[in-house]
């Protein structure tokens, strides 16, 4: 991650307990769909990875990491559909997206629904691991 007026990477050290943790992992999670990568490495799969993030926490080092999609996972999702997957990584309730996108809250559910579908997945947090994974809700 790096800060609004710099490329600089941000980093700190923190002492958090379990719950502050999970909290943080939850909140990294659904920011990073937007990061831009601080370090990019190519792997034996020579499938290219980007770290988004870097923490010390308790004297471990986290990194968060998106992979870019290879052809056998790439995701076909409709224009809507992605749009409608932002919206729920930034964590909006279907109520909220049906006003942002102008359209009824059971279409939203209706989307959501397809979009489960094609990823294989039965949660909105699933759904979001899995298009970071594939680092299709990148802009």
């Amino acid at each position: 991650m790096t800060t609004q007026n710099s490329n600089k990477p941000v980093s700190g050290s923190l002492d958090l307990n379990r719950l502050e943790r999970d909290v943080l992992i939850r909140l990294l999670s659904q920011a990073a769909v937007f990061w831009k990568p601080i370090k990019v490495f190519q792997d034996a799969k020579e499938t290219i990875n980007e770290v988004i993030f870097e923490l010390k926490v308790d004297e471990a080092e986290f990194y968060l990491v998106r992979r870019k999609p290879t052809d056998a996972k790439a995701v076909c999702l409709s224009p809507r559909e992605l749009a409608i997957a932002r919206l729920i990584a930034q964590g909006l309730p279907n109520k909220t997206i049906s006003s942002t996108l102008e359209i009824s809250p059971c279409t939203v559910s209706t989307y959501l629904r397809r979009i489960f579908g094609k990823l294989g997945v039965s949660s909105r947090a699933a759904m979001v691991a899995r298009l970071m994974q594939d680092n299709v809700l990148q802009s």
